[in-house]
């Protein structure tokens, strides 16, 4: 009787994280994704979702990743205000100021054993600017599942058409991950999403 008890209370235990993390998907072979180059997608074009949209966002990613959204429901799940020119035109100049600003950094002697660092930032930065005033007219709003573990930000990295969604926070281990839709601007629809989090102490 007591050894049917503690595999009931394993069984609860294992349907609980599963349904709690069932969109974690963490992330094969991490280190090698690094080591290639890979974009990453401005703060800017990362949007949260209005609270009282929370449970319509889970339901409608309930069997897909991701959908696109015409701009109509982007008012509805995002931001009624939402302007995608000055959202472009904001990442533009942002990027633009960063990428200038770690070139200064690269320059300065105080950080001569960070040059290379901040150099590669700054190439890094330029290359947003570039590549969103390129494809500027090509964007499109996409609700897609995230997890989140805490109070933290949302940091998102595409690369060979995988999209990776970290969400980062400070603060203790004891919280649990929680689906957390966001709405991120991408050209086109990823063949793959992987989705993690990380916690510092």
């Amino acid at each position: 009787m007591e050894n049917k008890f503690y595999f009931i209370i394993v069984l609860l235990i294992i349907f609980g994280c599963t349904k709690n993390n069932d969109w974690q998907t963490f992330f094969p072979n991490i280190h090698c994704w690094w080591r290639e180059n890979y974009e990453m997608i401005p703060k800017e074009m990362i949007l949260h979702i209005k609270t009282n949209m929370y449970n319509r966002s889970i339901n409608a990613l309930d069997t897909e990743e991701m959908i696109e959204l015409s701009y109509d429901e982007l008012k509805v799940f995002g931001n009624n205000q939402i302007n995608i020119t000055n959202v472009v035109d904001l990442i533009i100049s942002n990027s633009l100021y960063i990428a200038e600003e770690k070139k200064q950094l690269a320059l300065n002697p105080f950080f001569k054993r960070l040059s290379n660092d901040f150099i590669n930032e700054s190439h890094a930065y330029y290359n947003i600017a570039c590549n969103t005033k390129l494809h500027r007219n090509k964007l499109k709003p996409y609700l897609v599942r995230a997890i989140k573990k805490g109070k933290g930000n949302f940091n998102v990295f595409i690369k060979n058409r995988e999209l990776y969604i970290l969400h980062t926070s400070l603060g203790s281990e004891s919280f649990g991950i929680i689906k957390q839709p966001i709405i991120v601007f991408l050209e086109d629809k990823p063949e793959k999403l992987f989705l993690d989090v990380s916690t510092v102490k």
